[in-house]
């Protein structure tokens, strides 16, 4: 059963616990009857605390709900979420990414806070997040006030995933007036496009982060290995030779493994879309339209490829028979600085072309992440 990780913020007071009962209701008050020991109890603790999962038929549901967001905790806020972001985005399995940011403002008072922009949100969006705002007690606010808060943050945050007014309950109002909930319809489909956004976003980034990391890794034990096996007895072109063929293999290992993790991830947003798409906009999607999805031809007919001879060891292993030659009795530290030169010279070129790929990828996303056609 996949999962979907969605990440609700915003201070307290703000209206996060009415949004969550109003969205799923009975699902969150089950679900809530069983949870651990929250911070609710201590007034110090801050934190982002994990409900356990909602059911939603073949899909669980996942809401990581934060506790204790005030302007005297910023940087410890800032830090808290870089690191609770990064360590879910980084995990190899989509599954287990933060896939829907929802930031909740209370529209009356009109009022977000320095902190909030600056500590919470910006950082959030630097690191590739796309955050959907969500103006709660929409009902008791003044036009003047929704107004105010739309155009701070459009102002800021041009190309996020929308304002949403949402009202989470009717109430009687001193006046006599009773106000309706709404905004359910439009807040569900809206996560869906933020889900989205963000696995548009997403995938490309951790793709070039793996490869990056993959990279660094391979330049790191190329150099361990020459540092030592070569001298003494040992001539130092031997050793690069070494070198090339162990650059060949790791790089060729790496570019497997690059192309693996993308076809699966490609599949698993894929079959994640449609999942939430089913539970949140029934009448755009349905069973008979979740055919099973290929990352490893949709990436064929994307005419996306790549070849891990044409990179790093191609970079390094040409070249080891004209340094044997010329450098037969250069010193060691002459040999490790060729090393060195060649292996960013082949890593760069790879990188550079990850890059590319990248882009291909984001830029197709949209076609593997749509909605179904009409029949």
């Amino acid at each position: 059963m996949l999962k979907v990780n969605a990440l609700i913020l915003g201070k307290s007071g703000s209206g996060k616990s009415s949004l969550l009962n109003y969205l799923w209701g009975a699902k969150i008050a089950d679900v809530a009857a069983g949870r651990p020991v929250t911070p609710e109890s201590d007034s110090s603790s801050q934190g982002i605390y994990p409900y356990p999962p909602v059911i939603l038929d073949e899909l669980q549901l996942v809401i990581h709900d934060s506790w204790g967001m005030e302007a005297n905790k910023a940087e410890k806020w800032k830090d808290l979420i870089k690191k609770e972001s990064q360590k879910c985005d980084s995990s190899n399995k989509i599954s287990n990414w933060i896939h829907t940011i929802i930031y909740c403002v209370s529209a009356k008072g009109a009022r977000i806070e320095d902190f909030e922009l600056d500590s919470i949100i910006s950082p959030l969006i630097a690191d590739g997040n796309r955050i959907l705002f969500v103006l709660t007690k929409a009902d008791i606010a003044s036009e003047n006030e929704k107004v105010s808060l739309r155009n701070i943050l459009t102002s800021q945050f041009p190309h996020q995933s929308g304002i949403i007014e949402v009202s989470s309950h009717s109430q009687l109002l001193r006046s006599g007036k009773r106000t309706e909930a709404f905004g359910r319809e439009e807040m569900l489909e809206a996560i869906l496009s933020n889900l989205r956004q963000n696995l548009i976003e997403k995938i490309p980034t951790q793709l070039l982060r793996r490869a990056r990391e993959g990279t660094a890794t391979l330049r790191r034990e190329a150099i361990a290995y020459y540092n030592k096996e070569a001298g003494f007895t040992r001539t130092y072109p031997a050793v690069l030779s070494e070198v090339g063929a162990l650059v060949q293999n790791d790089s060729s290992k790496l570019v497997i493994n690059i192309n693996l993790w993308v076809e699966q991830a490609l599949k698993d947003a894929a079959e994640i879309y449609h999942l939430v798409g089913m539970q949140f906009s029934p009448n755009n999607f349905s069973k008979n339209d979740n055919k099973t999805f290929s990352g490893a031809a949709f990436l064929t007919q994307s005419n996306i490829s790549w070849k891990a001879e044409d990179y790093i060891a191609n970079t390094l292993f040409h070249l080891v028979p004209g340094i044997n030659i010329l450098f037969m009795f250069a010193k060691k530290e002459m040999h490790r600085n060729m090393l060195i030169e060649k292996l960013d010279e082949g890593i760069n070129s790879f990188e550079n072309d990850i890059v590319k790929i990248a882009q291909q990828i984001h830029s197709k996303l949209g076609e593997v992440l749509a909605l179904p056609a009409p029949t």
